[in-house]
């Protein structure tokens, strides 16, 4: 079953998912950030002169494609749920959390062409094998103990990079409720280590997406509008 859990998510990151009628807790998160960014959406065009667009469309676009994926690990977990371990349900905070959009607000303006330049950006390749050596090796507690020190890096410069930032907070905060679960599981003989590193490790393969996104909104991001920044929940450790 495990094995075609990952087989599923290969196939299902090429399609679209219809919503279902009562989400699951993943689900329901990633269509509370889809219902966001829709509605703000026009309203960035606006204020962008549409130069927004190709950002919110490939937000928007990812989104719907996580949904069947949502989908598969809500029902995996749900098997735990009903044993009584909260699995996949602490990870995800509420969206009521993302800030309200004022199209008024600016942030200071800076130079993108520092943050174009490879050096000056967060090294996903390295960091996607640094956090899977460490899962590896530590497990859970490990993995957590050094996404907390990549989020460190990022902590100077709080205007970019926010998606990239928000996929580590994720999988910090996963780290640390998964090393949890595992305890509750372990005291009735189950194990749910497995499926909070799936859930890890489907924000370490979507990475390089973060990162691609982060780069698109830099020149709308330099003008002080602070798309992405201002549209996703901060992700707390615990």
């Amino acid at each position: 079953m495990r094995a075609l859990v990952g087989l599923s998510l290969l196939f299902l990151a090429g399609c679209e998912a219809t919503p279902s009628k009562n989400p699951g807790p993943f689900e329901a998160h990633v269509l509370g950030g889809l219902a966001i960014n829709q509605e703000r959406m026009s309203i960035y065009e606006k204020i962008t002169d549409s130069r927004s667009l190709k950002i919110s469309k490939e937000l928007i676009h990812q989104e719907k494609l996580s949904i069947g994926v949502a989908q598969i690990f809500d029902r995996q977990a749900q098997v735990y749920r009903d044993k009584g371990i909260p699995l996949l349900v602490d990870e995800f905070v509420s969206m009521a959390s993302v800030p309200v959009l004022d199209p008024n607000l600016r942030t200071e303006k800076f130079d993108p062409q520092f943050y174009l330049k490879k050096d000056n950006q967060p090294k996903v390749r390295e960091i996607k094998i640094a956090l899977r050596n460490a899962y590896k090796k530590e497990g859970l507690i490990g993995l957590s103990r050094l996404t907390d020190l990549y989020l460190k890096k990022l902590e100077g410069t709080p205007q970019v990079f926010c998606m990239t930032r928000h996929f580590l907070e994720s999988i910090l905060r996963a780290s640390n409720y998964g090393s949890l679960m595992q305890e509750q599981a372990e005291q009735i003989g189950e194990t749910t280590a497995w499926l909070s590193w799936n859930f890890i490790n489907l924000h370490l393969s979507y990475l390089d997406r973060a990162l691609a996104l982060d780069l698109k909104a830099l020149p709308v991001q330099a003008e002080g509008i602070a798309i992405l920044c201002q549209d996703l929940p901060k992700i707390s450790a615990w």
